[in-house]
């Protein structure tokens, strides 16, 4: 495990149902995260798949999958999830939409 020159160890997150502790990398990309990935990620946190977000946004599902596939490099995580859990605790995208549910 890398230490920073402080002695402190960087950043880590446990992510829900793993045991596993995922090291954040120390500098992030995030400046080179665009528009359209984060646009894309919020999408995936409502659930819809890579097809069901390009048909919303116009795009190809395997396009999808190239910016989140980006995305996850730039934050330095394996999943979605992962990505999603990152994102939402760095202010990069909001929580997800909320449904309306029918008045009684």
């Amino acid at each position: 495990m890398t230490h920073h020159s402080d002695g402190s160890l960087p950043p880590q997150r446990t992510f829900a149902g793993s045991d596993t502790v995922y090291q954040l990398p120390l500098v992030t990309t995030i400046s080179r995260i665009t528009d359209r990935q984060l646009e894309c990620l919020s999408w995936v946190q409502e659930g819809k798949s890579a097809s069901d977000i390009g048909a919303i946004l116009g795009l190809s599902g395997r396009t999808v999958e190239k910016h989140l596939i980006k995305l996850c490099g730039h934050l330095g995580v394996k999943t979605r999830v992962q990505a999603v859990v990152i994102a939402r605790d760095r202010g990069l995208i909001s929580g997800p939409r909320r449904k309306a549910t029918p008045s009684e």
